[in-house]
């Protein structure tokens, strides 16, 4: 029921005065639309009794039922959260929070774009995975020191990165006889590591491999990557080398 409206000279009856009572501790039956209001530039506040999280304002439904509550440490608990959602989100905004029902995932503003917070997975667009120095072809060519297990000088692999990018493996093949050989990647006009990768190999087996990095190793755009090797021989060994890459622009969620 609603409040009643007290005009100027009239008597408040008991009954006026414990309706507002009613209303102000949520008698059965005491129910109205609610609607408070600060002046302009000022903040509502609501100061509970504690400050270490003991009590709570809670939101209740009609039966009497928490659906939501904030305690004084301000821990906030829900039964459901609802985020915008978005086709194509856009936002930029640090923190701001947009479902992509296009890919199904979560993203979030940093500052300058959005970032996807986890998905099924990864998968590659546009012109997909390719090799530093651009294949086909043998690599570029690393050589070790003269001494075992020792880097030799660094050996540039592109001058400048056309676009942002991820290494996400490289290829190697060695001529001579090894059972180790390391591998490191550097960026910068004087290199600095960024990733090192070691073979452990027989002696039987041709000197080879193959790695793929369980993490992506981003690499900014106008960037020079250079590597160097090492490996168990007393001898100078040439490595021959090719990076796998993809542009970040071209790894997507799935």
């Amino acid at each position: 029921m609603a409040l009643n409206t007290q005009a100027t000279g009239e008597t408040v009856l008991a009954a006026d005065l414990n309706d507002i009572k009613d209303h102000l501790e949520g008698a059965a039956g005491a129910t109205l639309a609610w609607f408070l209001r600060t002046l302009a530039s000022n903040d509502f506040i609501i100061r509970l009794s504690d400050n270490a999280g003991a009590q709570k304002l809670v939101i209740q439904d009609s039966d009497g039922t928490e659906v939501c509550s904030i305690d004084s440490d301000g821990l906030l608990t829900m039964n459901t959260l609802k985020v915008p959602v978005s086709a194509s989100p856009a936002q930029t905004t640090a923190g701001h929070v947009v479902y992509d029902s296009t890919n199904d995932i979560l993203t979030v503003g940093n500052g300058s774009g959005r970032t996807s917070m986890g998905s099924n997975g990864l998968k590659t667009s546009g012109g997909g995975y390719f090799l530093i120095p651009a294949g086909p072809g043998g690599g570029t060519v690393v050589a070790s020191a003269a001494s075992a297990d020792t880097y030799g000088t660094w050996v540039e692999m592109t001058a400048s990165t056309a676009a942002a990018l991820y290494i996400v493996g490289l290829v190697v093949d060695v001529t001579g006889t090894v059972t180790e050989q390391q591998i490191d990647i550097g960026t910068g006009a004087t290199p600095t590591s960024i990733s090192e990768v070691r073979f452990a190999l027989s002696a039987s087996l041709e000197t080879n491999g193959v790695a793929y990095f369980p993490v992506l190793i981003p690499v900014p755009v106008s960037t020079r990557i250079a590597c160097r090797t090492a490996d168990d021989s007393a001898s100078a060994l040439n490595h021959a080398i090719s990076l796998i890459c993809v542009n970040q622009s071209d790894v997507t969620p799935i």
